[in-house]
């Protein structure tokens, strides 16, 4: 299994007593691989970025709110899954 890397940003300018909007939260960031990264904003938004984990020199940004978050996994558990599952019994037999 590939070893994922995790990492924090964090981007604190605004006085304590102030609410950072979700952009500059400290939030954990994944590699996924191929150029891909994905953090999670304050509210249970995912944001996928390319290019860089910096969302400044990211090239783009895809943010998934959690109805779409959900459609996407049903969709891997589902038709990818069961796509993946027939190629390897295919391959086994």
């Amino acid at each position: 299994m590939e070893n994922r890397s995790f990492s924090r940003k964090t981007q604190s300018t605004l006085p304590q007593t102030e609410k950072a909007p979700p952009s500059m939260t400290t939030r954990p960031t994944c590699y996924l691989g191929d150029a891909v990264y994905v953090s999670l904003e304050e509210y249970g938004d995912l944001v996928l970025t390319t290019g860089d984990h910096d969302e400044a020199k990211a090239t783009n940004r895809i943010v998934l709110e959690p109805q779409v978050y959900r459609a996407l996994l049903a969709f891997v558990e589902g038709p990818v899954a069961n796509y993946y599952h027939k190629q390897e019994e295919e391959r086994v037999a």
